[in-house]
């Protein structure tokens, strides 16, 4: 009865503490009795403990591809060795076997008392962090979501949170860091995944914005869910040009009669985020990279020869389809934004010309299947 009376007590100054030894008072601890002292001196173990894994836990996260050491394995031996010198004045051949039930104990108490601990310590540093938010200190709050995004929780509100509280600081690196971890936890969040290598190209990092849109290939040709395979593209790119907004996309495949690799869709004078009727009417362009079967065939029988791939930027406009430029050769994204920026923003009174609609709708990202 002594012994489950101060496991609970125990317990309840481990949720007290939130895993915090500073917050534990060494008199507490010496005025426990003496068949409890053991325990209480271990609360400091299951402290550290805590401590333990939450190191192993943010280096399997920011090593994913390292060997990681048994968790629980670790830990047990930490107990272990933790309460070897309060059995030091047992006889020898007693200490082992009482070792080792004591730290099955702590165990036990980490895993009873650790998990109502760390999610009310997770919540109250989540309020935190949103009363920092909604006082215009997000900068401030940003070490907090560092910390709570890493552990793995399944909450995507969290990582919404977190994004738009550094978006508010204008640290956006922290963004597609913070939806990267959001995707490690849920893999399956294939919507938050489309667009990481947006997040990171408004972050300015090209390299992993490449890298982020190569991931999203990869996992798009080896998913067979059928919400994921029904989306044929991917957001890469937000850029200026004039009074213009240009959203980049790029095709998860290159299908269907005219072969569309990349789109760019130009709203004036607003761009998104929109309300679906407001980005309708601001839609005014769509430029888009062809491979267009049919102007490959005339090409060939003009050469009189099957040639290479000669693709071609295409204007789309509610009216008309008219090239801009063909290439030699598959050009890659940044001259192709370049070319596009430099016509957008030469545009006149794009502002008064009619919205997109649905003109050319069939132009656009195809995959084999559709």
């Amino acid at each position: 009865m002594h012994l489950t009376y101060t496991v609970g007590n125990l317990v309840e100054k481990l949720k007290a503490a939130s895993y915090r030894t500073a917050d534990i008072e060494v008199q507490e601890m010496r005025d426990l009795s003496d068949s409890s002292r053991l325990l209480g001196h271990s609360l400091y173990a299951c402290v550290a403990t805590h401590d333990v894994l939450l190191a192993m836990r943010r280096d399997a996260i920011d090593r994913p591809h390292a060997k990681q050491p048994r968790r629980w394995h670790v830990v047990f031996n930490y107990l272990k060795l933790r309460v070897h010198q309060a059995y030091a004045p047992f006889p020898r051949k007693w200490q082992q076997p009482m070792r080792s039930v004591m730290a099955i104990v702590l165990l036990a108490i980490c895993c009873i008392g650790g998990p109502v601990a760390a999610e009310e310590n997770i919540e109250s540093r989540r309020a935190q962090a949103r009363a920092l938010a909604a006082a215009g200190k997000p900068a401030e709050a940003l070490p907090i979501y560092d910390d709570l995004t890493l552990s793995g929780s399944l909450d995507s509100a969290l990582y919404k949170e977190a994004t738009q509280a550094a978006a508010a600081a204008h640290d956006m690196r922290r963004v597609p860091l913070y939806m990267e971890r959001r995707v490690k936890a849920d893999p399956s969040d294939y919507t938050t995944r489309s667009i990481i290598a947006l997040a990171w190209r408004v972050a300015g990092d090209e390299a992993q914005a490449k890298r982020s849109r190569e991931d999203y290939l990869a996992f798009w040709r080896a998913s067979t869910d059928p919400r994921v395979r029904a989306i044929p593209f991917l957001a890469i790119d937000q850029f200026s040009a004039g009074d213009s907004t240009v959203y980049a996309y790029q095709c998860v495949e290159v299908a269907g009669d005219f072969g569309v690799g990349y789109m760019f869709e130009v709203y004036t004078p607003m761009g998104p985020p929109l309300p679906l009727t407001e980005a309708i009417k601001n839609h005014r362009q769509r430029i888009v990279l062809e491979h267009n079967k049919m102007t490959q065939k005339v090409l060939s029988e003009l050469n009189k020869r099957d040639g290479p791939p000669v693709p071609t930027l295409d204007l789309l406009t509610p009216d008309r389809h008219a090239t801009l430029q063909m290439f030699d050769g598959e050009p890659d994204y940044p001259m192709l934004r370049d070319i596009v920026a430099k016509y957008v923003a030469n545009e006149q009174d794009l502002a008064s010309k009619p919205p997109m609609g649905r003109a050319w709708n069939h132009i656009r990202c195809l995959t084999e299947s559709k």
